[in-house]
């Protein structure tokens, strides 16, 4: 419901000679009515992504929380990072939440630290729910307070995931090999991006250690591969939230880096970067569920590949610019420990050129590595790598880095879909993915196709000193290259001017903004 509000304005100049007064007005939207709060209801685990206004820095927040169904957050905990930060910081939370008809939301939280400094904070975020079941199995989030005369100076965007608290248990890690995908920035403010796997010993009621495990990346600015094995570590006993202690020692080395990992369920956890590195990192833990690593068990049949790159600026040690990559792939296996990958579908953006096909029908080739499970190396020449770190069949953290200055990171994920639009009918919850430019708008809302490509919806955006509440999409279309195509490729709306995407499964695609300068992502979810 909107109602228009009348705010008169008058100009007096130098010599005391006023204008005429000039009204305007401005569309304010009321906020939601809570009708759908029962959406809502167990315990999340959120990651949140933000930029400091005023510095450019990263930081990044875990979270898990109790939803009532009711309108209330209880029982909170989160865990807080970033490259200008003397130390980490950890503490409670509590807050509620109001959700309208259409699964558009807003949700307050007070946070109170208890480690690592002190003092309270209250902070405000848009949320968008996926609705095929209730309680809602996911749902994503912008912050909206960096606005008025009392700005949070922080911007940002989150995901969240309904947990399974009988997951908070030893057995979770005991004995499980896991891959994972994190990014972050040194102390400086240059990218950095990784990739790995690690296996975890037998443990007992106090936690138990790392017995192998190795990571491929760099920072931006580096010209090889800054990885390596690892030689040890260890892990704790979960706690009553779900929090693990995680220390990854390189061989050779008597220190490694700690991090806090968040557990979602017995096979998908967060982690965050809380010592031993200078800079920040944070990303994903998935349980790696191969029943083997040969190509033939993990590497066959469609998937999507995407994920964002940044360019180095050599001139100013800093970034010149961003990059987004969406691919439709066919995978399949040529021996025990080799396969080829085929582009079928690339939609990309260079810096804000677009382009559609450019790499349709390139093939390399890419080998398994049968000491390290799920690694693989794909083979593109002698200056650029990628690595793909499998959990899943079809399904890996992607990172991508070149001697000259390039570093991308991102997934593959396997596709299985009915590629027509009355299958895509149905409402998703629009995500946008973390963003690389710090003064790129968070996203987040509802859309709903129609069945005969036709779109519409509410949708939420904020920023640097802005934001916009469940405003109207309008009315958008599928156009162009339709779900109807082999591929499973779409586009909303035209060329520069829409989002390209690729359906990954009935209940998800993956999109790219057309021409956009910053590269962003983003996902339609169920």
């Amino acid at each position: 419901m909107a109602e228009m509000i009348p705010i008169t304005v008058s100009v007096t100049d130098s010599m005391s000679d006023m204008a005429t007064p000039v009204t305007y007005y401005f569309n304010v939207v009321n906020g939601p009515n809570g009708v759908n709060n029962g959406s809502l209801n167990g315990t999340y685990v959120c990651k949140f992504d933000g930029y400091n206004d005023r510095s450019g820095s990263r930081w990044t927040s875990l979270s898990s929380f109790q939803a009532d169904g009711d309108g209330n957050l209880t029982n909170g905990v989160w865990d807080m990072n970033g490259r200008t930060f003397n130390s980490e910081m950890s503490g409670t939370v509590t807050g509620g939440y109001s959700i309208g008809s259409d699964n558009n939301g807003m949700m307050s939280v007070s946070s109170t630290v208890t480690s690592g400094g002190n003092g309270s904070v209250s902070q405000q975020y848009a949320i968008a729910l996926t609705n095929t079941t209730t309680p809602a199995q996911q749902f994503r989030m912008i912050e909206t307070d960096d606005v008025g005369s009392t700005a949070s100076g922080q911007h940002g965007t989150g995901v969240c995931y309904l947990a399974t608290p009988a997951a908070f248990a030893v057995s979770t890690i005991s004995g499980q090999s896991f891959a994972m995908g994190m990014q972050g920035e040194n102390s400086s403010g240059t990218p950095k991006a990784y990739a790995g796997q690690f296996t975890a010993s037998a443990g007992n009621d106090s936690g138990g250690t790392i017995t192998s495990g190795i990571l491929d990346g760099m920072r931006l600015d580096q010209t090889a591969d800054n990885g390596g094995t690892l030689g040890s570590g260890t892990y704790s006993a979960p706690d009553a939230q779900g929090r693990v202690s995680l220390t990854m020692i390189p061989t050779g080395q008597t220190t490694g880096q700690t991090f806090v990992v968040y557990i979602i369920d017995a096979n998908h956890m967060f982690l965050l970067e809380t010592a031993g590195d200078t800079g920040l990192l944070t990303g994903d833990m998935r349980t790696q569920l191969q029943s083997s690593n040969t190509a033939s068990n993990l590497f066959s049949g469609p998937a999507v590949l995407y994920g964002q790159a940044y360019f180095f600026n050599s001139s100013n040690s800093g970034v010149s610019g961003y990059k987004s990559d969406l691919w439709q792939t066919s995978d399949t296996y040529t021996g025990t420990y080799t396969g080829t990958i085929t582009l079928n579908q690339s939609y990309t953006d260079n810096e804000g050129t677009y382009t559609d096909g450019a790499d349709n029908g390139a093939s390399t080739s890419l080998t398994f590595d049968s000491s390290n499970p799920g690694r693989a190396s794909v083979s593109l020449g002698s200056s650029e790598w990628m690595y793909l770190y499998f959990f899943n069949n079809n399904s890996a953290f992607m990172v991508d880095f070149a001697n000259s200055g390039y570093l991308k990171s991102g997934w593959l994920e396997a596709q299985s879909a009915t590629f027509d639009s009355s299958a895509m009918a149905g409402s998703y919850m629009l995500g946008k993915l973390p963003p690389l430019d710090t003064t790129d708008n968070d996203v987040v809302g509802v859309l709903t196709l129609d069945g005969s490509g036709n779109i519409t919806g509410g949708v939420s955006t904020a920023g640097e000193g802005n934001f916009s509440w469940d405003q109207s999409a309008g009315t958008m279309s599928i156009t162009g290259e339709t779900v109807t195509t082999t591929y499973g490729g779409f586009l909303i709306g035209s060329g520069n001017k829409g989002l390209s995407c690729v359906v990954i499964s009935a209940t998800k695609s993956v999109c790219l903004e057309n021409a956009a300068s910053d590269a962003s992502m983003m996902t339609l979810q169920q």
